[in-house]
């Protein structure tokens, strides 16, 4: 678990480009911003697209709009744990959790973030290269929405690299351990 935001380990967490992305696109503050593609509603019930988000609105929460069916997706996920809980109780605390972190996980086709053990995983970076994108998956789960068949993600020891190594995103589950990419590409 990362110490500055739970789902994104310290050693994966990048600052955005200041020459691309100056300020906070949520209270306009000039300074260090992370990556953010969301739509959040803000205080005057109005929705904005934004980018870039700096650590005190991630440390206050900000209201997310998650995109097309998200919440519904994941809530199968989500299981009665030994606080018999109910999932959608569990799930809505979960969600509350991912708001206070980043995104550094580049989802062009839309967001996804891998669950397990009743909670959302680390976010730990993306491969430098096809030895450690094959290293890491040999025994990962893949997951596209939810887990997913292996024979679904690239090989690109055979295929080659992708156009960008961050179209490919690693996580661990924090309370068991076991690891998780998603392959999002263009």
């Amino acid at each position: 678990m990362g110490t500055r935001f739970r789902y994104v380990a310290d050693d994966a967490l990048r600052a955005e480009n200041p020459d691309w992305y100056p300020e906070c696109h949520v209270c306009d503050a000039v300074g260090t911003v992370y990556p953010m593609r969301a739509t959040v509603r803000l205080g005057d019930g109005q929705t904005e697209d934004i980018s870039a988000v700096c650590e005190s609105c991630l440390n206050t929460g900000i209201n997310i709009e998650y995109e097309f069916n998200f919440k519904e997706n994941v809530l199968k996920y989500f299981k009665r744990d030994s606080s018999n809980e109910d999932p959608k109780t569990l799930m809505l605390q979960a969600l509350e959790r991912l708001a206070h972190n980043p995104r550094p996980a580049k989802c062009v086709q839309g967001f996804d973030w891998p669950l397990c053990c009743n909670d959302f995983c680390e976010f730990l970076g993306s491969p430098a290269n096809a030895e450690a994108y094959e290293a890491f998956r040999i025994d990962a789960r893949f997951w596209v929405g939810g887990p997913a068949g292996k024979h679904l993600s690239r090989n690109f020891l055979v295929e080659g690299p992708p156009e960008l190594w961050t179209e490919v995103s690693f996580f661990r589950c924090s309370h068991c351990g076991k690891k998780h990419y998603i392959d999002q590409y263009t």
